[in-house]
């Protein structure tokens, strides 16, 4: 219960400070300039600012960075700040320093001040049976200060549920039987029992390996799910397939 309620709260705090997605589509960063919230609203980049950022974690070789959710690069110049909490690559929210120009792959080298780890599912196969699955309501949070967005190989979802915080909830993504391509999904949330509390905002990730390469600079993901009115909605995002 306790790391349920840490990730959420921490979720909750990103999603209000951090800089996210824009509404419907993959936020665009310039690579000269850090962005605060939205477009255009950041410092452009001086050593030593901070800013906080949806990221995707992953390793090379000896090495630690993260991937912007503009395909853009930096590397972690103080990997040891994870020791013992990294468990391979995953989706995240960051707040990080720059120190310096990055070479090579890189378009900085940040100090890390903090990482908080994001909930990630697989996506649920269409042979999955939900006999035993409530799909309860949810919110998917879009606009300004929304962490809703697809980049790097995953789907992140900033949501609002209704929840008391005993007992963890399910999140299952999965191919959406009546959509007219592979990239039309239903999203299900499943409370799990656990009774009605209050409005609260989190973050869930998925992972979208397996999803076939259109061939193309982007594709559009379509979700559909029932928000917390019991009105059934769609949101669709951007996304460049990752080689």
């Amino acid at each position: 219960m306790k790391q349920l309620f840490r990730i959420l709260f921490f979720s909750f705090l990103a999603a209000c400070v951090l800089a996210g997605c824009s509404d419907f589509e993959a936020i665009d960063l310039s690579d000269t300039e850090l962005t605060y919230n939205n477009y255009g609203k950041g410092d452009k980049g001086e050593k030593g600012v901070t800013d906080y950022y949806l990221v995707s974690l992953r390793q090379s070789m000896d090495s630690l960075y993260m991937v912007l959710s503009s395909g853009s690069k930096v590397l972690i110049a103080n990997p040891e700040v994870l020791s013992g909490t990294f468990k391979g690559e995953t989706m995240a929210t960051a707040s990080f320093g720059i120190i310096g120009q990055g070479k090579g792959d890189y378009l900085w080298n940040v100090r890390l001040n903090w990482l908080v780890p994001i909930e990630v599912y697989d996506l649920t196969p269409s042979s999955f049976s939900f006999s035993d699955v409530h799909s309860d309501p949810i919110t998917v949070n879009s606009g300004e200060k929304s962490l809703s967005c697809a980049f790097d190989g995953y789907l992140t979802i900033d949501y609002t549920i209704d929840s008391s915080g005993q007992s963890p909830h399910a999140f299952y993504l999965y191919p959406d039987p009546s959509g007219s391509s592979p990239y039309d999904f239903i999203l299900v949330h499943d409370r799990q029992k656990d009774p009605a509390g209050s409005l609260v905002r989190g973050i869930v990730s998925f992972r979208l390996d397996g999803l076939p390469d259109p061939g193309t600079s982007s594709v559009r993901l379509n979700v559909r799910y029932m928000n917390l009115e019991g009105l059934e909605r769609r949101i669709s995002f951007a996304y460049r397939y990752r080689k």
